[in-house]
């Protein structure tokens, strides 16, 4: 490992430990009727707990300016928007594959795959954690938030809208979002990193409003997230070893993807 890297790998973790150890030393466990067990703030006010509640009631407080403003970010938290994002994600990378030459498609493609088992690993230790510890946070439409508006509890939403989470710690959703903005911020470059950016902070932004999430979900759970996953896949010699173990996996892919995508043939020839 170069020392640059080391110092992003440093840097990077170093960070993510500050950020979730200050907001979670402002965090205690309470024990509901019900027996679940949750993380709320203390009583003493703090720095990420003045945050969460001016940004919520910030931007929840936008749902006042009537039915239409409220329709609109009721349909920007449905389900199928989630999907949404995913595709404008994957129409990005794909644009960078196709704008390679045959070589070069193979290396991005291999860059697609190594990027979508690094956010599964992380994904799948974030629930190991959420099961061993058992311990969720409330999002701020399940607490008794001071004139917060619940979108599905209008009466002209007639649609199911994701406007609320027993376990809202860390945001999922944002977390995949800057993990994908991240790696196509390194592998394709400034333009598609603008890009890729932009979607991802235009899709996270439905979960405050609607009050799905706190902006700590997002800023201090998806970012931590996202700064260790992406430091470690991408500063490390573990990047190199599942390049070439990705290597056959990547063709027999392209050889499939090429069936219905005829401009893969050729990169997938050439490789083999």
């Amino acid at each position: 490992m170069s020392k640059k890297k080391w110092a992003v790998l440093i840097f990077c973790n170093t960070l993510a430990f500050i950020m979730f150890f200050s907001w979670v030393s402002t965090q205690t466990v309470i024990k509901e009727p019900d027996g679940d067990k949750r993380l709320v703030y203390k009583e003493n006010s703090s720095f990420w707990k003045t945050l969460d509640y001016a940004s919520f009631q910030n931007l929840n407080g936008q749902l006042k300016n009537g039915k239409s403003t409220q329709s609109f970010w009721a349909f920007t938290n449905r389900r199928i928007f989630d999907l949404v994002s995913a595709f404008s994600m994957i129409l990005i990378y794909s644009v960078y594959i196709f704008r390679g030459n045959q070589e070069e498609k193979v290396e991005r493609v291999k860059g697609g795959l190594y990027m979508s088992v690094s956010m599964l690993i992380a994904l799948g230790a974030v629930q190991l954690l959420h099961g061993i510890f058992d311990v969720g946070r409330l999002s701020p439409t399940k607490l008794p938030v001071d004139g917060a508006i619940r979108l599905s509890e209008l009466s002209h939403i007639d649609f199911e809208v994701k406007d609320a989470s027993k376990q809202s710690f860390p945001g999922d959703h944002s977390a995949v979002l800057f993990m994908i903005a991240t790696f196509i911020t390194y592998y394709a470059g400034r333009f598609y990193a603008v890009a890729a950016i932009l979607v991802a902070t235009g899709f996270v932004l439905p979960r405050m409003v609607g009050g799905g999430h706190w902006l700590t979900d997002i800023v201090v759970g998806g970012g931590a997230m996202t700064l260790i996953t992406a430091s470690w896949a991408l500063c490390t010699p573990v990047q190199e070893k599942a390049n070439r173990l990705l290597h056959k996996p990547t063709l027999i892919f392209m050889g499939i993807s090429g069936k219905l995508i005829p401009a893969l043939k050729p990169a997938v020839e050439n490789a083999s």
